[in-house]
């Protein structure tokens, strides 16, 4: 939690709202398809960096 949570804070000082997940490559292979899964939801519809 320590750094999404540094990494929002400094987003959110240059005005950007939102928020932070960080994975693994492997977390997110394992969890993009599966039904009911944040990272599901956040691979539709975010922005990865």
């Amino acid at each position: 939690m320590y750094y999404s949570k540094r990494i929002r804070e400094k987003l959110a000082r240059l005005g950007i709202d939102g928020d932070v997940l960080l994975k693994s490559e492997s977390e997110i292979e394992r969890d993009k398809e599966i039904p009911g899964t944040f990272t599901r939801e956040v691979m539709k519809g975010g922005v990865p960096l």
